[in-house]
């Protein structure tokens, strides 16, 4: 979640650049406000008038909305709310502080150097980055243990907040500063090293803590070194990932391809629709007499199919354009 707020970040600067303040609000409003809005006050309340509302009618829950899962109403959706949170702000930021500057340079794909020398930010820098995040997070989780949400405006879970919140802002300085075209390709190398190094011990001592003989390396939260260490591999995980990922794609797939081009255009639509074609091709799996991972594989690739085709005859739909 941590590189799709970065992204996010990324392209939230490109988009306010292009279109200003008033027709970067009304752009937003539009592609994220209103999916939102459909879905959350549609499919995702019936959703939770069904987990949580049985004790009255559905009438009697739609008139009570502060007794709503907000939680369940907003679903996966919660990331999209976040987004439209996130541009609201950048806007009233940009707006009353006038932090305007073109990005720094259209740039070529680095391929030779180090990072700081090129303008993008140093191994110091960004191992400072990730001692800081983590000792945050930490803090944060002395008393917001992973998965505790909280609401405000939109569900938040406040253990992985400072990631969320410092990557999407550093992404909006990557466009700025036009790293994601700069960063030297051994540099992506090294941090997408880091990065598979701290997933392998976050793996491998999250399966230690489930044998009751060894000693628990990692924690969900609290007070404790053990929450320290969690909260610093994950940092190191989601540096080394986002930044490696980024290089590795860039140098490998950057191309022109019109299957890709088809896919990310319909990309928005599938994240939207994705968990509920899911968990119907899930149950309708459920009695199958079939090994586990034949069910995975069955799931994804249908799922993938399904909701991709979808997507693309949606968004031909005339009432979809410039929505989705």
């Amino acid at each position: 979640m941590g590189l799709l707020f970065l992204i996010s970040g990324y392209f939230t600067a490109v988009a306010f650049a292009r279109k200003g303040a008033a027709g970067f609000l009304r752009e937003r409003f539009r592609r994220i406000g209103i999916p939102l809005a459909f879905f959350v006050l549609t499919m995702n309340l019936v959703i939770s008038y069904a987990i949580y509302g049985g004790e009255v009618s559905f009438g009697e829950y739609l008139l009570r909305p502060w007794r709503w899962e907000w939680q369940i109403m907003y679903a996966h959706l919660w990331f999209v709310g976040h987004l439209l949170v996130y541009a609201v702000l950048y806007a009233l930021w940009k707006t009353i502080f006038k932090a305007d500057g073109p990005p720094g340079g259209s740039g070529t794909p680095g391929r030779s150097g180090t990072p700081g020398r090129s303008g993008t930010p140093g191994h110091g820098a960004i191992l400072l980055y990730v001692l800081v995040l983590g000792i945050v997070t930490y803090f944060v989780r002395r008393r917001y243990p992973i998965d505790r949400w909280v609401v405000w405006l939109v569900p938040v879970e406040l253990a992985h907040f400072p990631q969320y919140v410092s990557l999407f802002v550093l992404g909006t300085l990557a466009w700025r500063g036009d790293w994601f075209s700069k960063i030297p390709a051994a540099a992506g190398r090294a941090w997408l090293a880091v990065g598979l190094a701290a997933a392998g011990l976050l793996y491998v001592y999250g399966a230690l803590r489930l044998k009751p003989s060894i000693p628990a390396f990692t924690a969900m939260g609290g007070p404790g070194w053990r929450s320290l260490v969690q909260s610093c591999l994950e940092a190191f995980l989601v540096a080394g990932l986002s930044i490696g990922l980024l290089v590795w794609l860039r140098e490998r797939f950057n191309r022109p391809n019109r299957l890709m081009a088809a896919m990310s255009a319909d990309s928005y639509f599938v994240y939207i629709i994705h968990l509920y074609l899911v968990i119907a091709l899930q149950a309708a799996l459920h009695t199958v007499p079939l090994p586990p991972f034949v069910k995975f594989l069955l799931v994804t690739v249908s799922g993938v199919l399904i909701c991709f085709s979808l997507s693309h005859l949606v968004r031909k739909l005339p009432f979809t354009r410039g929505i989705l």
